[in-house]
């Protein structure tokens, strides 16, 4: 069985500069560092564009170390 497979990090909140270039498929993976500082807003900004991204069947994220504020905030991708 094949899957289609993207892995993308460092977007660092320059994640909408991937709309029309993201292949689509069956997997996404963000390898973290969505944010610059991990300020709430920068992980609420990114969370609602990764759960809109609808060409992919699964998505998975993995914070990195500039998700600091992270820990304490829960958003739901």
């Amino acid at each position: 069985m094949k899957y289609i497979l993207t892995l993308i990090s460092d977007t660092h909140t320059k994640h909408k500069v991937l709309n029309g270039d993201l292949p689509g498929g069956d997997i996404i993976l963000h390898a973290g560092d969505i944010s610059s500082m991990g300020y709430e807003h920068e992980i609420t900004q990114f969370a609602k564009w990764y759960n809109d991204l609808n060409n992919y069947d699964h998505k998975v994220f993995i914070a990195g170390n500039h998700e600091l504020y992270y820990g304490d905030f829960h958003a739901t991708i």
